[in-house]
């Protein structure tokens, strides 16, 4: 059995994306990454020690549990996401999730100037890929 010391850059990777989707997507909850994705506790848990690594149908269904690239989940240097895998969204829609998120930038959104908005837009999907890459680094 490999010791997570030992394993290479990817097989890290994957042990600190899987422990962040418990975390992030689960509610830290090992069990809900189970129930969701149809894999083996068993072999979650030794996915998470860095013990072993998923194959590429666990990845995959990793992956489709939360709507994820399955290449991130194995480590490689790929966005989480798809960009043609994420839905077209309306201005309220955008503008709904960037409050959640970001709260009170997106209040200034409201009433700026049509320039202002488009620079407000730029701002957050700069903040959005660095929350990405640093959550799902």
């Amino acid at each position: 059995m490999k010791k997570q010391s030992g394993l290479n850059e990817y097989e890290k990777r994957t042990v600190e994306r899987l422990q962040w989707i418990v975390d992030s997507l689960c509610g830290g909850s090992q069990q809900e990454l189970v129930d969701r994705s149809g894999i083996n506790k068993g072999s979650l848990s030794q996915y998470l020690k860095g013990r072993n690594s998923p194959s590429n149908l666990n990845a995959k269904k990793i992956a489709d549990a939360f709507d994820i690239n399955p290449a991130w989940v194995m480590g490689f240097d790929v966005p989480m996401r798809n960009a043609d895998d994420e839905p077209d969204e309306n201005i309220d829609q955008f503008r709904q999730r960037m409050r959640d998120q970001y709260g009170v930038l997106f209040d200034m959104y409201d009433g700026a100037s049509p320039e202002d908005r488009k620079k407000i837009e730029d701002m957050v999907k700069i903040i959005v890929r660095h929350d990405d890459s640093a959550d799902g680094a």
